[in-house]
């Protein structure tokens, strides 16, 4: 009847119109439904060994499906025909590169939006394995009966929200916890507050500056390799501060990972230097929504129940050139009797003025300044600040020699326990209230 009506209306030749449009209908119901389970099946290997919840791949799919369905013969005969004369591969070659550039610009769209690609850390191991007898009993209901396979429909979603909702993160409520990230040569330190706020001070990087051979060369992304996957071990999905010492790239290197993969709520920085890759740093945190706020000097406020008191560098410094060490932001986290000392890799210049200012004072846990160069840690500014616990963030073998000899000896002397991570690997130290401190050395590192 339907049909009759609409041939009435337009014609005789719109009489397959209505059959036409539920066919290609039931295509598309038919091609999502299958491109549903297939995501929801995916949710756990991709949390799993990619860290991702793929949250547009359906409609992505649908898009671009048809497209390639097209495209595969499409190239056969461009291949065909070129074997016989490049003017017979023309026509099907342009038409081969008109679908490809729409596949790829379906996708390149897609994935420009921010919640395409969530970042999630894997699901306990318990979760997995239910998942998995999950899947099982799906297959089973379907083959077993239609009123069972109702029940599959049922059990497949709620699988993949089980896999994709938030654990609680690993914390120890009531303690500061400072761990040294081991980032070869290059600093990356996480700080949990004592109400469970985060807090991660640079995020490594290679070693001095990148040139654009070098990168086509090394692929390695610290940040994406080795801090964001110890950050999802914990449970974490973001980040409340970013925080950069300075601009240097065994430093900062890691960062764009660390902003597109935990979306912090502020990147806190100091000045701004002349660098290209700096610059870019703030633009994507602009792009992300990041608040960015610049410290100083004399700044003081409070954080996660910690107060927090930035010590260089001074409000006048400015350095129009290329980033040096002595743009470094240091500051003072202090947690009722217990504090940490952060340096990043100011050096002797920033340390005296920081004497001069007697801004230092005695200290629970020193990160010792520029990887224990000898510019850096002067026995003034360590009297000063007399820790118990130093921790020192440095690469095995690495060419510079550090931490120098006098350094170690200077920290020695002082009684001071220090903790490398090229010896040692990640180290962790929880201080209480009480100004006690409790190590936690990484057992899996040689």
């Amino acid at each position: 009847m339907g049909s009759e009506a609409i041939a009435n209306l337009l014609g005789q030749w719109s009489r397959r119109l209505l059959p036409l449009a539920i066919r290609w209908f039931l295509w598309a119901l038919e091609l999502s439904l299958i491109g549903v389970v297939a995501e929801m099946v995916m949710v756990l290997p991709m949390a799993v060994y990619f860290h991702r919840a793929t949250m547009f791949a359906v409609p992505t799919n649908m898009l671009s499906v048809p497209l390639v369905a097209i495209l595969a013969p499409t190239a056969v005969v461009t291949f065909c025909a070129s074997l016989v004369s490049p003017w017979f591969a023309l026509l099907p070659g342009a038409m081969t590169a008109l679908l490809l550039h729409g596949v790829r610009g379906v996708i390149g769209r897609v994935s420009a939006l921010h919640a395409a690609d969530l970042r999630v850390p894997a699901p306990a191991w318990w979760i997995a394995i239910l998942a998995v007898v999950a899947w099982a009993f799906c297959c089973w209901a379907v083959r077993r009966s239609r009123n069972w396979a109702w029940a599959a429909v049922v059990t497949l979603p709620l699988v993949a929200l089980i896999v994709l909702w938030p654990e609680h993160s690993i914390v120890s409520p009531g303690m500061m916890e400072v761990t040294a990230i081991d980032v070869g040569q290059g600093d990356s330190i996480f700080i949990v507050a004592p109400d469970g706020a985060t807090m991660l001070i640079d995020a490594g990087g290679p070693v001095g500056g990148v040139t654009e051979a070098a990168e086509a060369t090394n692929r390695f992304d610290v940040g994406e390799e080795v801090v964001s996957p110890y950050l999802w071990s914990r449970r974490f999905r973001r980040l409340d501060v970013l925080a950069l010492s300075h601009a240097h790239s065994d430093h900062m290197g890691g960062m764009p990972a660390i902003l597109r993969n935990f979306r912090p709520r502020e990147l806190w920085v100091s000045i701004d230097p002349n660098s290209d890759a700096y610059r870019s740093l703030l633009d994507e945190a602009k792009d992300l929504g990041v608040t960015v706020r610049h410290f100083y000097a004399g700044t003081q406020l409070a954080w996660g129940g910690t107060q927090i008191t930035m010590l260089a560098p001074e409000a006048g410094y400015a350095n129009p050139r290329e980033p040096i060490n002595n743009d470094s932001l240091v500051m003072r986290m202090q947690y009722g009797n217990a504090s940490v000392l952060l340096e990043g890799d100011a050096e002797a210049p920033s340390e005296r003025e920081m004497l001069a200012h007697q801004r230092i004072a005695p200290v629970t846990l020193l990160k010792v300044g520029h990887h224990g160069s000898r510019t850096s840690t002067t026995q003034e500014f360590l009297d000063a600040a007399a820790p118990k616990d130093a921790v020192v963030s440095v690469g095995k073998g690495n060419t510079f020699g550090h931490p120098r000899y006098e350094v170690i000896e200077r920290i020695s002397e002082a009684r001071t326990k220090l903790y490398r991570t090229d010896e040692f690997g990640l180290t962790t130290f929880l201080l209480g209230r009480d100004g006690k401190i409790r190590e936690l050395v990484d057992a899996s590192n040689p």
